[in-house]
């Protein structure tokens, strides 16, 4: 018998929502210690919709962002979860549905934001 952890999606989903709101209130140099705790979280929460919940959130700060280098870096961090979320598909429907986020987060970038 393996261990499995079980996780309180709830509990989990609250402290990535936490975590992405600090971005506008550090430094850059703190910003990159903060996306390795958020990616962390938010890898332990299901895909929701063909969409990263993660990538949603952080596409979600970047929308309240005022300053626009963090706004294409939240951006990108999104597509980089975005991304992983379309490798992980186990069929090509699932892939192409989870692709459709990531041409948006594309097209976000490739915008400005």
């Amino acid at each position: 018998m393996t261990f499995q952890e079980r996780w309180n999606y709830q509990q989990l989903a609250g402290h990535l929502q936490s975590l992405a709101s600090m971005f506008i209130r550090t430094s850059r140099a703190q910003q990159r210690e903060l996306v390795a705790q958020f990616h962390d979280c938010a890898g332990k929460l299901p895909y929701v919709e063909d969409c990263d919940f993660g990538a949603l959130v952080l596409e979600g700060a970047a929308e309240a962002a005022t300053d626009s280098e963090l706004r294409a870096y939240l951006l990108t961090e999104a597509r980089f979860r975005a991304i992983w979320c379309v490798q992980a598909a186990t069929a090509g429907g699932e892939a192409i549905a989870r692709a459709v986020h990531l041409r948006r987060l594309e097209e976000r970038l490739q915008n400005g934001g």
